[in-house]
């Protein structure tokens, strides 16, 4: 275990190793929405077909905030930045979280997690 640092008090710290492992439980997740939306295109995520490979029988979407996230992780993942903000804009936020919540094991193991 690390020595508390002078700058971060050990209820920091505590904290800081709480929510890296937190970022390290939701990572499997992350990383799955990432492959789905390299996996199928949008159109295909429109169809449904993400969820029939699961065996889940799409019903019609009620429509919330995240309408659209989906696909727009699609169009994130192939590059298109401009499509993926027109699908919901929620990506702006959402997308990098992912990333950064697919990458917390790496990071966290490297021990770069903490500032020096």
């Amino acid at each position: 275990m690390r020595a508390v640092s002078a700058r971060v008090g050990p209820r920091a710290a505590e904290a800081e190793r709480v929510l890296g492992w937190i970022a390290v439980a939701l990572s499997p997740l992350a990383t799955a929405c990432l492959v789905v939306a390299a996996a199928f295109s949008p159109q295909a995520i429109a169809a449904g077909e993400h969820l029939r490979r699961l065996g889940i029988v799409p019903t019609a979407c009620p429509g919330c905030a995240l309408c659209g996230l989906s696909r727009a992780f699609a169009w994130a993942v192939r590059g298109e930045a401009a499509r993926a903000f027109d699908m919901n804009p929620l990506v702006l936020v959402c997308f990098p979280l992912a990333l950064a919540l697919a990458a917390a094991p790496i990071w966290l193991l490297s021990g770069r997690w903490r500032s020096p």
